[in-house]
């Protein structure tokens, strides 16, 4: 069976809309569902308990589903009891729903579901916990997962998708990429606090949409870690903006670099994709950021 029609939640935010993208340009439809109703009057609101009529009318004839929906804290705080109805029963409700069907699921979590985000070479098979990283959203995100992995058991058929920190069009202005983008462009100083060499791995939402891309066309169900491989100093990053940009400089406030407090974050280990998948990163930092800044969703286009 191909896997040709495909149900999508939050495909109104930053990962969706990458996923869409890159589904729609292989010749896959896309079912589109958010929370918010931006696309079908019948939208699933994620915090809400759904019946197999409501999944059947959100997605009718879909041969798989991709849940990158989820509540994401941005500027404003959001009750705890919301976002674990949002980012946990909802998995287990679209969960229950897609194995009484018999039809996979691919779920969107990340490296913050390791029990140490800070740990080195992080292999999926690597403890999962919650470290404290992301408050309670991150604890969301992984009984999200832990709700799925117990379907699985049950005969779900489950791809974990394991993201380092994912970026792309549409991000909030309030993003560290964003301010540093924005600062360099109308050439303003970009101040940076220390730890300014603590490194983080930047994955392009469009390189997530790739593996999802491809764990759909192999029919691979297991769990796989998506990353850039390469860690990046949040100086690194701030002088990548000026030069790329050509405006801004960097200022590094006083106060000293203690060791102890410069950490690496989501060095995952995507060996596994890259071999069961024939995945790897496709979108390098430069272009990654020109893809923010014009706000494209597929790496050909920059050169329209």
């Amino acid at each position: 069976m191909v896997l040709d029609v495909v149900g999508l939640t939050g495909s109104s935010g930053v990962l969706g809309k990458h996923i869409k993208a890159v589904l729609k340009s292989k010749g896959l439809k896309v079912i589109e569902n958010n929370r918010d109703g931006k696309h079908d009057e019948n939208a699933w609101n994620l915090t809400e308990w759904c019946t197999d009529d409501n999944f059947r009318e959100f997605f009718p004839n879909v041969k798989a589903i991709v849940h990158a929906g989820a509540i994401v804290p941005k500027d404003i705080s959001v009750e705890p009891s919301v976002l674990f109805l949002a980012n946990t029963h909802a998995c287990l409700n679209l969960g229950l729903w897609a194995l009484s069907n018999d039809i996979p699921l691919i779920y969107i979590s990340g490296g913050i579901s390791y029990l140490d985000p800070h740990a080195m070479d992080i292999h999926e098979e690597a403890e999962l916990g919650w470290s404290g990283l992301g408050g309670c959203y991150g604890l969301s995100k992984l009984l999200g997962e832990d709700n799925l992995r117990r379907l699985r058991q049950r005969g779900l058929k489950l791809s974990i998708v394991r993201a380092s920190s994912i970026y792309g069009a549409g991000m909030s202005a309030t993003k560290v990429i964003r301010k540093y983008i924005e600062s360099a462009v109308n050439n303003a100083e970009i101040k940076l606090f220390p730890p300014v060499e603590s490194t983080i791995d930047l994955i392009h939402a469009y390189d997530v949409s790739s593996a999802v891309y491809e764990i759909l066309k192999n029919k691979k169900w297991t769990d796989f870690n998506v990353a850039s491989g390469d860690m990046i100093s949040f100086h690194s990053l701030a002088t990548s903006c000026v030069e790329l940009f050509g405006g801004g400089k960097v200022l590094v406030a006083e106060g000293g670099e203690r060791a102890e407090c410069v950490k690496a974050t989501f060095n995952l280990n995507f060996d596994k994709a890259r071999a069961e998948l024939n995945w790897g990163p496709k979108v390098s930092l430069r272009q990654g950021l020109k893809m923010v800044y014009k706000s494209i969703y597929l790496p050909y286009e920059l050169q329209r």
